[in-house]
């Protein structure tokens, strides 16, 4: 038998695998069942059994394994009592990745690693017919089990790489660290561990591409098994990805390419990170230089990073939805040249907003706060930034047009979860863009 705590997408692709292969599944889940099943589509497979709430240690107790959804965190479970009673305790990466066999590739980082996933796919893609692209990032792993995949891209989030206990990339990356999650982590630091993860089963033999100008990155990997492979904005010396001021050279398995910025499809300084990254990541997996080029050319981006939504009266609007941490929110801002009036808050995550508060300096005309975090917001950016409140998206977005001037940026990057009105980073970003083309339709005509 086994448990599966967590009805989501992952937990329900678990409870599938399970029962197809013959398993009895109790699966656990907090939430309204009938919200489950509808997400499920309808019927759940017979060997499947929805249940309320979470399941007690003597149900846990008789299962060979519990596999718990990432956005359960593990200190809702009596972990060590299992294991001590010999029930093993895993995430669904994990779980995937036992009934999976192929070269991995794992992503990690506070910000940029579904770009990074997406590129590094694409690359693949070019040159080899069964790439398997998801983790974090659309489809949860376990959906790969059964396919005829041979190569897998996958996003890795630290709430998944909490429950690996073999998972062993081929390659993995590791894109920055920064604070983020603290309304689940006890302190930064056990955040960062669980990013760390990700090097914990890697051998001598595998790759780790790092960021060499991360401090919190170049700290912790000091002593990592898998060898070293640096990409460097800066342009450090030894990095085997580094930019030169106009592109970047990229050196792998004794060849030295150079790709020029104008190459390069996606906008902003943190984007030649990721490309940097990614073609790291692809050559050291086989990809020809001619297919990583081929993408980078041809790649414009995700939607809800950085995405160009239009202009109204001469103001560009910009849809950085995904921005859900102060991070994100730099380095957005970091790629802009011109003055910004910002829209930001949404749901408290903890996370200080010190660094923001000096990104905004001299940069940021206006702050438009939303949300549940707009109070903390306020009394982070006061004195440096003009703030102004508003109640909802259409509120925000008129109100950062009217302080705008032609030539301005209007940026949506909240800094923050959308789960306090809005279901998902992805509503926040179309409600944002359906309120940008109301508000250009209200204009007079020329």
């Amino acid at each position: 038998m086994i448990v599966v705590v967590g009805a989501g997408s992952s937990g329900l692709a678990v409870a599938r695998h399970a029962s197809s292969m013959g398993e009895k599944v109790l699966l656990y889940d907090e939430g309204d069942l009938s919200v489950v099943r509808r997400r499920a589509g309808g019927e759940l497979p017979s060997g499947v059994e929805l249940v309320q709430g979470l399941p007690g240690l003597e149900v846990m107790g008789e299962a060979e394994t519990v596999v718990v959804s990432p956005g359960v965190p593990l200190s809702k479970l009596p972990v060590s009592l299992l294991e001590e009673r010999g029930t093993e305790v895993i995430g669904e990466v994990e779980y995937a990745w036992r009934h999976l066999k192929g070269f991995f590739i794992g992503v990690t980082g506070t910000n940029g690693k579904s770009t990074v996933t997406t590129l590094v796919g694409e690359m693949l893609k070019r040159e080899k017919e069964r790439v398997f692209v998801g983790g974090n990032l659309s489809e949860p792993l376990t959906k790969a089990c059964g396919g005829d995949y041979e190569t897998f891209v996958v996003e890795l989030s630290s709430f998944q790489l909490e429950g690996i206990r073999t998972f062993r990339p081929d390659v993995s990356v590791l894109l920055n660290v920064g604070e983020d999650h603290m309304d689940r982590y006890s302190s930064f630091e056990e955040y960062a561990e669980a990013k760390m993860r990700i090097f914990e089963n890697q051998r001598e033999e595998d790759a780790a591409v790092i960021n060499a100008d991360d401090p919190e990155v170049v700290r912790r990997t000091s002593d990592i098994r898998p060898g070293k492979v640096m990409f460097s904005l800066s342009g450090r010396e030894g990095a085997a990805a580094r930019f030169t001021g106009n592109g970047f050279e990229i050196s792998c398995r004794g060849e030295t390419h150079f790709i020029p910025s104008s190459e390069v499809a996606l906008s902003g300084r943190h984007n030649l990170e990721n490309a940097m990254a990614a073609s790291l990541a692809a050559l050291w997996s086989g990809v020809s230089v001619e297919s990583v080029r081929g993408v980078l050319r041809a790649f414009k981006g995700l939607p809800h990073r950085m995405e160009f939504v239009g202009s109204v009266m001469g103001v560009d609007f910009f849809n950085d939805s995904k921005g859900t941490n102060v991070h994100a929110v730099v380095r957005a801002l970091s790629g802009i040249d011109r003055p910004v009036v910002l829209i930001a808050g949404g749901k408290d995550k903890g996370i200080d907003f010190g660094s923001l508060r000096e990104a905004c300096r001299g940069k940021v005309k206006a702050a438009v706060l939303i949300g549940e975090a707009a109070q903390r917001l306020e009394e982070s950016l006061g004195g440096v930034v003009e703030t102004l409140r508003a109640g909802d998206m259409d509120e925000a977005v008129r109100a950062a047009f009217r302080r705008a001037d032609p030539g301005d940026v209007v940026l949506l990057s909240p800094g923050c979860s959308s789960f306090d009105m809005f279901s998902s980073f992805e509503e926040r970003g179309e409600i944002f863009r359906d309120s940008v083309r109301r508000l250009a339709l209200a204009q007079p005509a020329d």
